[in-house]
């Protein structure tokens, strides 16, 4: 299948080299609004120009799908919310050397990389990455649009809302909720829920900003 990257950057490097692993995939280049990278070559793929000359390369790559590789979530839901619109099919990019329970529900464009750990039970939605070596304990649900940090460790029965940002290192503990929309910064240790649209910090994790709903 004849498939881009979305997102020329390092996270867009991390997902070019899982999709190499994959021999079903022909890699047509990427897809970045930096016009400073167009028509570079990153890791020997070319970027081909940005979001708004997708429907011609479409037609010129005889594109099947793509995988949006942005670490921002917000940015991340409204490109894979375009590509739908236009027809693409949203693929994954699993990497060989994550383990992966057999049971594990998976959305669609998710992005699970190198080292990563997913037990039993667990749901994962669309448009999630699970980066570098995280570990996700037994019958966790990981909604839309969530992006888990490298090195995050999550305990059972952990629930993280859509479009949550876990930071790299953070330890979650059983039975816990990570908010809509919330933050948990680097390193943190989380021992109870983070509200919804607020960031959390530290040992034990502190919410340090809220954001109230009108």
């Amino acid at each position: 299948m004849n498939i881009v990257i979305f997102g020329a950057g390092g996270h867009g490097r991390v997902v070019l080299d899982i999709l190499k692993h994959d021999r079903r995939v022909n890699l047509a280049g990427f897809i970045d609004d930096n016009r400073n990278s167009h028509q570079k070559i990153i890791d020997g793929v070319r970027v081909l120009g940005d979001v708004t000359r997708l429907p011609e390369l479409i037609a010129a790559h005889n594109l099947d799908g793509c995988v949006v590789a942005i670490g921002d979530n917000k940015v991340r839901a409204k490109l894979f919310a375009k590509v739908k619109h236009l027809g693409l099919k949203l693929e994954n990019a699993i990497h060989p050397n994550a383990l992966i329970a057999k049971d594990v529900e998976i959305g669609e464009g998710v992005v699970i990389a190198s080292g990563a750990i997913i037990n039993t039970g667990t749901r994962i939605g669309n448009n999630v990455i699970i980066n570098t070596g995280v570990v996700i304990d037994h019958n966790n649900i990981i909604e839309d649009n969530v992006h888990i940090s490298p090195g995050a460790k999550l305990a059972g029965e952990v629930t993280v809302k859509k479009y949550a940002h876990v930071g790299i290192g953070v330890t979650v503990v059983p039975h816990l909720t990570i908010g809509e929309s919330a933050v948990v910064g680097a390193g943190a240790v989380v021992q109870e829920d983070i509200p919804d649209d607020s960031t959390a910090v530290g040992v034990p994790a502190r919410v340090i900003k809220s954001k109230k709903k009108s």
